[in-house]
């Protein structure tokens, strides 16, 4: 019982990583679409360019792609893309390979927070040129999204 509750509790993690990083993906995805369109309509229209114009969209274009690091980790698309089902039709062997695989994705997941952790600190003081925000807070995003990756990596080599 105290196994099943742990995977149970493993799970409801996962699943809670996978949904807060899509929604707020989906969100940035959003928010850097109408961004762009709104630029590009006051640079024809009016003639103008927000202040803004290069450091949000690429802000929300870092964000969204590392997020998009842990959902297809959590999705299981991120290695095997599909593609192992298909070739390895032994599921012992598969079983083996996605573990493998698994364990790959924490540590490179951990170093690449780790590391990036160790830019991010570094970079505090920096201030954006448009926005005036710390230069950090675009480095976040990197160990923030690798370490929700090796988070749920983890999940799922415990699960087995």
């Amino acid at each position: 019982m105290a196994q099943s509750d742990s995977s149970g509790r493993l799970s409801r993690l996962e699943e809670f990583i996978k949904q807060v990083t899509l929604v707020t993906g989906s969100i940035g995805v959003a928010v850097f679409s109408a961004a762009v369109i709104y630029t590009v309509a006051l640079r024809f229209l009016l003639n103008r360019t927000p202040y803004w114009a290069e450091e949000v969209p690429r802000l929300l274009l870092i964000w969204v792609t590392f997020l998009g690091i842990a959902v297809s980790t959590a999705c299981r698309s991120h290695l095997t893309a599909g593609v192992m089902p298909l070739i390895v039709r032994n599921e012992r062997a598969r079983t083996v390979l996605s573990a493998v695989a698994d364990l790959c994705t924490i540590g490179f997941m951990a170093i690449v927070a780790w590391t990036g952790w160790d830019l991010t600190s570094r970079t505090w003081s920096s201030l954006s040129t448009a926005l005036q925000i710390p230069v950090a807070w675009t480095y976040l995003a990197l160990p923030l999204c690798a370490a929700l990756s090796c988070i749920v990596a983890l999940i799922a080599l415990l699960k087995r």
